[in-house]
């Protein structure tokens, strides 16, 4: 049975400026070791972690944030994770997520790039669904565009495009990221961008041109996934590693699926360490 037993670390709950409220478990680094923050995904809390934690994170010294996330076990709601290494005065950590926990993960670096040290990805990867039996037409058709071979050339040269597509009119979207091949068709097309909402523009577009200055993740990265995972294939991070987005990413790959980390804490926690 998985240990989900996290009373050697300290809980905390924190108001951030958001106001919501998170509860993380933390324990301080010993002198000279790294501090991980950790993120669940779905449909866990931080006591996935638990194993991990107790049998090879502590006994080595390291330091622990383990995150409550996305409404998940004490935690309100989502928000920003820097507020609580900031409360705890930690200026840089490893950024280390589980399924949609890694998508977290990624975004910490890809937004603070000066807090993250390094990367660690468990089983996740992009999925398609369609659902217009439900709505009517595809919600997520442009991930079809997004996770194509010629994808990050074309989003990496027409990143203004994106930005326009992204905050047009709610119904804009019908045509660009709800229509198959509607993403790739706006961004390749040549058009004028189309009216921004309100709040668009400004400083608002600048940091979002200043993030894609981040999406190359220069920082040591480990992709740590299970061969048996029928959602989250491994094979996904292909294509961004051949587009050089992981140019120091160590690939570990054990023979089991979704919950790896749990099947298999031992091996997780090596390939971690090291």
């Amino acid at each position: 049975m998985a240990d989900t037993n996290l009373s050697k670390l300290n809980q905390k709950t924190l108001r951030v400026p958001r106001d919501h409220t998170y509860t993380y478990y933390t324990n301080s680094a010993s002198r000279g070791k790294p501090t991980l923050i950790l993120f669940h995904g779905w449909p866990d809390t931080a006591k996935l972690w638990a194993n991990v934690i107790n049998n090879y994170l502590l006994p080595s010294g390291y330091g622990i944030i383990a995150v409550d996330g996305l409404g998940f076990g004490d935690t309100s709601e989502p928000t920003d994770a820097v507020a609580i290494l900031d409360a705890e005065q930690i200026p840089t950590v490893i950024s280390v997520g589980h399924d949609w926990g890694s998508g977290i993960a990624q975004r910490l670096y890809n937004f603070y790039p000066t807090r993250v040290s390094g990367l660690g990805m468990l089983n996740f990867a992009a999925a398609l669904d369609a659902l217009r039996k439900v709505f009517g037409y595809g919600t997520i058709e442009y991930w079809k565009f997004f996770v194509a071979e010629d994808a990050p050339r074309i989003l990496s040269e027409n990143i203004k495009r994106i930005y326009a597509a992204a905050h047009g009119s709610p119904e804009s979207w019908l045509e660009t990221y709800c229509a198959p091949d509607g993403m790739r068709n706006w961004v390749s097309s040549g058009k004028t961008q189309q009216p921004l909402q309100p709040y668009a523009g400004g400083s608002h577009e600048a940091d979002f041109l200043v993030l894609q200055e981040n999406v190359v993740v220069k920082v040591p990265t480990l992709f740590w996934g299970g061969t048996r995972d029928m959602v989250c294939r491994p094979e996904m991070l292909q294509r961004s590693m051949e587009a050089g987005l992981l140019p120091k990413l160590t690939l570990k790959l054990v023979d089991e699926g979704h919950w790896a980390l749990l099947a298999k804490p031992e091996r997780f926690s090596e390939d971690l360490i090291q």
